[in-house]
């Protein structure tokens, strides 16, 4: 087990805050809480940045303890990493944090070989690339603060040594290939999707009416709406007007009343969002016959709530349950394989692009592109609608080229025939 653990809280206003704690005394490690308080909060980075900015800390003490380097003894000493001491971080990095006790166990196997270790298992390489950029920050600042006094241009030229060569071993960064679009669901996809979350349905993998209805009013608010799963999980009840048949995405960064301590953000600009009367009531459903049935959901506003007995029941659904119900559901058949809930944002936009194409009075790109954004939460002129307009431009685009090949093959078949002297009424295929 690590002597060393990320430990978050909420403060009274709101803000969450999370510091790298001993294990043994449960106290926050000043360096590392130094560094994260004026590095990383104060600048206004997200929770998110802070913790993984622990992590990268973490995982460069690991690696420390592992081959005995004492950092801040060294730094003071003005002796830096090495060439072949970054070389052997950069394969520390590698390591899955969970599995990395167990891997190191020396093993006997079934077929009573001595001495086999069980191979490691390896993290993604954006994963390592991460770590590595954040392990050559902080040693880099770690190093001036520790010399303050003493920084002279010897020690920073050791330092910005030590960080190139940190940064240096980093994996590339992997580029999106221009031809792999982000997907959504198929309409067969979509329609086994609610087929699956149905209520009673016999491939439910949830249990309990309570939980099963939630998880199905957040697939189709999902899907239906476009939004993403941090807006969703924001959402309130108070943000409904059921009578007018709307709803209101507002932004509560470090909001007092969520107990949640990584909590769901919003990312994109607040808006009010149009919701069929169906969904009205489906959402009114859900709040009258279950939320409001379950304990703890009183005391607080937040729409979707933890239905499972235990320290969470009627606390607000977490970034990590709505992932959970998405692994779930993925599991439940192979042609989901890899669903989230982002697959539903894509998913709305290729309903929109396919509607706006289909619309009896034409629309211009430009207004397309303005509704997109507004739906979205994006901001206007910014280029993301296109982004996620790439699929169904490809699609129509494909459409487009095979009918014209058609039509050009037909006319070369005539051509031909009438070259021949036999008519034009004769086609083969290719």
């Amino acid at each position: 087990m690590r002597r060393r653990h990320i430990k978050s809280w909420v403060f009274a206003g709101g803000e969450r805050y999370c510091s790298l704690v001993d294990r043994e005394t449960g106290m926050p490690l000043f360096l590392p809480s130094i560094y994260t308080t004026l590095e990383v909060r104060n600048r206004g980075l997200s929770f998110a940045a802070m913790e993984a900015a622990l992590t990268a800390i973490n995982i460069s003490m690991d690696f420390a303890n592992e081959y005995e380097i004492d950092l801040e003894h060294r730094f003071q000493k003005r002796e830096f990493l090495a060439p072949h001491e970054c070389e052997a971080l950069k394969d520390h990095c590698l390591r899955h944090l969970r599995d990395e006790d167990a891997a190191c166990n020396v093993q006997e196997i079934a077929s009573g070989k001595k001495g086999y270790k069980r191979p490691r298992k390896k993290v993604k390489s954006a994963t390592q690339r991460g770590r590595l950029t954040g392990i050559a920050t902080y040693l880099e600042w770690i190093a001036k603060y520790l010399l303050t006094r003493s920084l002279d241009s010897d020690a920073s030229k050791g330092i910005e040594a030590m960080k190139k060569a940190i940064l240096s071993r980093r994996p590339k960064a992997r580029h999106r290939n221009k031809t792999e679009i982000p997907k959504g669901l198929s309409k067969e996809q979509e329609e086994l999707l609610w087929s699956i979350v149905a209520p009673g349905s016999k491939r439910n993998p949830f249990d309990g009416a309570a939980t099963q209805a939630r998880n199905e009013l957040a697939v189709h608010m999902l899907g239906h709406l476009g939004s993403r799963g941090g807006e969703l999980l924001n959402l309130q009840v108070g943000d409904i007007d059921f009578a007018k048949g709307f709803l209101n995405i507002y932004r509560r960064a470090d909001a007092p009343g969520d107990t949640r301590r990584n909590q769901p953000l919003v990312k994109t600009l607040a808006r009010t969002i149009a919701i069929a009367p169906e969904l009205a009531d489906a959402i009114r459903a859900y709040v009258v016959d279950f939320r409001k049935k379950t304990p703890n959901s009183s005391s607080h506003g937040y729409l979707l709530v933890v239905h499972k007995s235990g320290p969470t029941l009627g606390q607000p659904l977490s970034k990590q349950g709505l992932q959970y119900v998405c692994r779930q559901i993925a599991a439940t058949d192979p042609t989901l394989k890899g669903f989230r809930a982002h697959v539903l944002r894509h998913t709305w936009n290729d309903r929109f692009s396919e509607k706006m194409d289909k619309s009896e009075k034409p629309v211009t790109p430009e207004e397309q592109e303005q509704r997109r954004e507004y739906q979205m939460g994006w901001n206007q002129g910014s280029g993301t609608a296109k982004v996620y307009n790439q699929r169904f431009i490809q699609r129509k685009s494909n459409e487009t080229s095979r009918e014209m090949q058609t039509e050009s093959h037909q006319r070369a078949l005539a051509a031909k025939a009438k070259a021949e002297g036999t008519g034009a009424g004769d086609s083969t295929s290719v």
